[in-house]
């Protein structure tokens, strides 16, 4: 595979709650991006999610878009490293209830964090893993039933699932569960590095979603690429050695200047301009 054969897309966490609508998708329509994935994860309710999906589902389809991808919400209550385990239980029953909303418009992947970056409740970092993989064992096996592929992210910081050796046996251990690999939450070593793991255990076809975005190779900024210090072209020639074939799904924050969002069109254009080279 050749970088001229990736697709564009972009996570819709650029519109911001108050533009999952009819102008918000025309933005992308009118910049030429076709895919999408849903990312509204800490505003389901403001939008209406739960309510009536459909209606940004239409807005979407209306301009030509379509959601490849679900985001699923997560907080530190929606999260499988929060010591309480009734609190775990709830967070499960959201996500699952989020899925079956997100399938009843299409959506077939489902982008989950396994954890947030409190690992500090424990002072042992296996306890904390047993007990995310409990978790994501539960989720697996649910999603599996309602014909859904789960995608479990790695995370930034001390996350769970941040490390190779960590996200490795997971993917082990349930043989259709996938990989998002998010290029920002590669604190401890080089997204490069990360993918090199990955491919010296030949998790091949394992990685079925990417969050694009670029940082000063420390902590996470969601900056457009050619922001920050990624070396773009090792992260597309590893993730065509891992027989990646999804979206090349854009993820940026907001401009550190003005703390403005990226536009449709920006995320566009640096496409074409940084990772295409045209």
């Amino acid at each position: 595979m050749k970088k001229e054969n990736l697709t564009l897309g972009s996570s819709s966490c650029i519109l911001g709650p108050e533009r999952h609508n009819e102008e918000g998708f025309k933005a992308y329509r009118d910049a030429g991006i076709k895919y999408a994935e849903f990312s509204c994860c800490h505003n389901l309710n403001q939008i209406g999610f739960y309510e009536t999906p459909e209606k940004i589902y239409l807005a979407a389809k209306e301009n030509g878009v379509e959601f490849t991808s679900f985001h699923l919400p997560f907080s530190k209550n929606i999260s499988f490293s929060n010591p309480d385990k009734e609190t775990r239980l709830l967070a499960e029953e959201k996500l699952k209830k989020t899925m079956d909303v997100a399938k009843s418009i299409g959506i077939k992947l489902m982008v989950m964090h396994p954890s947030c970056s409190n690992y500090e409740f424990y002072p042992e970092r296996k306890p904390l893993f047993d007990q995310c993989m409990h978790h994501i064992g539960n989720m697996y096996e649910y999603a599996e039933k309602a014909d859904v592929t789960l995608a479990v992210e790695n995370m930034t910081g001390k996350g769970l699932l941040g490390i190779p050796e960590e996200m490795i046996p997971c993917l082990k251990e349930f043989p259709n569960l996938k990989m998002c690999f998010d290029t920002n939450h590669c604190k401890h070593l080089l997204p490069e590095e990360y993918l090199d793991a990955l491919i010296n255990e030949n998790m091949k076809g394992r990685i079925a979603a990417v969050h694009i975005s670029d940082y000063h190779l420390k902590e996470e900024e969601h900056l457009l690429p050619g922001e920050g210090e990624i070396k773009w072209d090792k992260i597309t020639d590893k993730l065509f050695a891992l027989e990646f074939k999804g979206i090349f799904m854009y993820e940026p924050g907001v401009k550190k200047d003005t703390g403005e969002r990226y536009s449709a069109k920006e995320v566009a254009d640096n496409f074409i301009n940084v990772i295409l080279r045209k």
